[in-house]
Order: C-alpha cells, then sequence, then structure tokens
C-alpha cells in the first residue's frame, strides 16, 4: 500500500503529466487497506508531498480518490492551505499540514500519534 502512495508522490514532484487513469482507479480501489500502513510511512510520504514547490493539484487529487479520508480524515482544510502555498516564502511541510487540520486540539494530538511526530514537531 505503500505504493499508492509513492504514485502520488511522485505525480507531485514530476508533475501531473504522467497521470494514468488505470492507476488512480487502482489507488480508489485499495484505498481502504491504507489504515495498515505504519505512521511513520504515511509521514514520509505525506512530508515528500507537503514539501513540493506547489501540492495543492496533488492534494485535491488525494481528497477526490478517497486516499486521505481512511488514514488522515481530519485534513480537509485545504481552502486554508491553499491559501498558505501562496503565501509563505519557501514550502514548510509541518505548516502545511497544519494548515490542512481542520479539526481542534484532540485531533492535532491524534494526528501527531498517528504520524509519529515529534515533541518538537
Amino acid at each position: 500500500m505503500l505504493r499508492l502512495l509513492r504514485y502520488y508522490r511522485m505525480l507531485a514532484r514530476l508533475g501531473l503529466h504522467g497521470i494514468d487513469a488505470a492507476s488512480r482507479a487502482a489507488c480508489r480501489r485499495h484505498a481502504g487497506r491504507l489504515p495498515g500502513l505504519s505512521g511513520e510511512r504515511v509521514r514520509g510520504e505525506l512530508e515528500r508531498i507537503l514539501s513540493v514547490t506547489d501540492p495543492r493539484p496533488v492534494l485535491a487529487m488525494l481528497a477526490e480518490d478517497g486516499i486521505l479520508d481512511p488514514i488522515l480524515p481530519m485534513l480537509s482544510a485545504f481552502d486554508r492551505a491553499d491559501r498558505l502555498v501562496l503565501l509563505e516564502p519557501a514550502p514548510d511541510w509541518l505548516r502545511r499540514l497544519a494548515a490542512l487540520l481542520a479539526a481542534g486540539e484532540a485531533e492535532a494530538r491524534d494526528l501527531a500519534a498517528r504520524l509519529r511526530l515529534s515533541r518538537h514537531e
């Protein structure tokens, strides 16, 4: 299932030129198996996706394809993240992650635990 997240990471890094309808359909079909991925693996892929200059198209695809819901349902504030990407001087994956978080303190703690974020992060 890690390959599923890597597909979206590669789209984020290389651009949306490589979109393959069959691959996206396969990702949608297997999204329900994502909760089995370790938090560290999810975090690594999410960090790489959020670190590209403009992750917004891929974030939209992740949401549209139902990839985020099984693993990180608390990430849904896409409008706030969109505004942040336009304003920030340099990509900061953690700031972008915080902008995507559409929940309160308890959900933020759940997210930190799920992704195995350090106390510093």
